[in-house]
């Protein structure tokens, strides 16, 4: 039961730290006012909960963890996108640069790393 209980710990902690934002900034959002990206960005950080559960190596262990990520790397982007969309004051600033997305590369990192590898192989 115990075993491989730092991976297991790494996966949930690590995801939920990485979502950790949204339910911050939609938090932020519903206190002023804009319930419409509030609302959007809680049901996000819920379905971003919800596929951290599923999508874990441990109940898909012959999937490829690229394949674990993708779902999870798909909801982060939307609701990047949804985020910046709603606190538009980078646009009105005229602040905002594509290069910005330069600095999210490194979130691709486990791509390379061990995006070939599945719960199993590990073993």
């Amino acid at each position: 039961m115990i075993e491989r209980m730092g991976e297991k710990v790494g996966w949930i902690g690590g995801w939920i730290g990485v979502f950790s934002w949204l339910l911050v900034m939609s938090i932020v959002l519903l206190l002023n006012g804009d319930y419409n990206f509030a609302i959007a960005g809680l049901m996000l950080f819920v379905v971003a909960l919800f596929l951290i559960n599923i999508m874990s190596p441990w109940r898909q262990a012959e999937i490829k963890y690229w394949a674990l990520f993708t779902p999870l790397y798909i909801i982060l982007v939307i609701a990047m996108i949804m985020m910046i969309t709603a606190y538009e004051c980078w646009f009105k600033a005229g602040r905002f640069n594509s290069m910005y997305f330069l600095w999210m590369s490194p979130l691709l990192i486990p791509y390379f790393i061990i995006g070939q590898k599945t719960w199993n192989s590990k073993k």
